[in-house]
């Protein structure tokens, strides 16, 4: 009778090593998806693709804040230099303001933009990267561009790639994801509708992905669409698009980002844009951490 209970107990006590062995690889297992693959928990889902980055999620104006477990990294601070996308747009066009029709390229020129609800507000056709709500001074700001355009307004890839298509439950739009061969950039354009890629195609700079999605914020009257280049892992890190933009179309973008925001001072009749604390066109920062 002893030597059975010292058998059972050794059966025990093995079933239990080997119980413990299985909880460490997976957590072992669990920790590389994190790191190889950059899980982050939100509301969004992946409809296809080979990624399981997910991104996050602004619904126009109102949400444009972050948690307080963000930070911003200062213009100081050196951008990885390995692999890195070259764009050859911006997904949508850029140009001078037309007065008889308001546009600026895709851009709409509307006072519907400007609003102050003593909560949340807006000043601006095009949201720089890093810029803050008068409200939400301690919140993380813009971390992508954000352009306000037409209904309508088609979205182009601007490089070539892999595509991913990301669905935003709450906002009842899209968002594309497109990832070089080898690369471990993403470069994302969120807010999408008639949306004409699917995940898994391979698209060149300049195709045509979607449109940009109307905005509950302004009756549906307004589309917006969100750009940024990024990378995952640890933690997202969300970086000032221009400064991937080809060398020969730096000078391009720099006049036409410039103009923008001259001409819309001019629209509205006062000042808006801070382009003299931009550390590139349309960036207040360089990059912005996401933990």
């Amino acid at each position: 009778m002893k030597n059975k209970k010292i058998i059972l107990v050794l059966i025990i006590i093995g079933v239990l090593i080997i119980s413990l062995i299985g909880i460490i690889k997976l957590g072992f297992w669990e920790r590389d998806d994190g790191e190889n693959l950059g899980k982050i928990e939100n509301r969004n889902t992946i409809i296809e693709g080979n990624l399981d980055e997910k991104g996050k999620v602004l619904d126009g104006i109102e949400n444009s804040s972050k948690d307080s477990h963000t930070e911003s990294i200062s213009e100081n601070d050196s951008l990885p230099k390995n692999s890195l996308p070259v764009l050859k747009n911006l997904g949508v066009n850029i140009g001078s303001w037309n007065k008889q029709t308001n546009l600026a390229g895709d851009l709409i020129f509307s006072k519907k933009l400007l609003f102050d609800d003593g909560h949340v507000s807006n000043e601006k056709v095009f949201l720089d990267f890093g810029s803050k709500d008068k409200y939400r001074q301690g919140d993380i700001g813009a971390i992508e561009y954000w352009f306000y355009v037409p209904l309508n307004t088609k979205v182009v890839a601007p490089i070539g790639g892999r595509v991913q298509v990301v669905y935003f439950n709450h906002t009842k739009d899209w968002g594309i994801n497109i990832v070089e061969n080898g690369v471990d950039w993403i470069v994302s354009f969120e807010h999408l509708v008639n949306v004409v890629v699917k995940g898994g195609d391979i698209v060149k700079a300049g195709d045509i992905v979607g449109e940009a999605a109307p905005r509950s914020t302004f009756q549906y009257e307004i589309a917006m669409v969100e750009f940024v280049v990024w990378k995952g892992g640890k933690e997202i890190i969300k970086y000032c698009p221009f400064n991937f933009l080809d060398s020969d179309l730096k000078p391009v973008y720099k006049e036409k980002i410039n103009k923008l925001a001259s001409d819309w001072e001019e629209f509205v009749g006062k000042n808006v844009y801070e382009q003299e604390k931009w550390v590139a066109p349309g960036c207040l920062v360089e990059s912005i951490v996401e933990k």
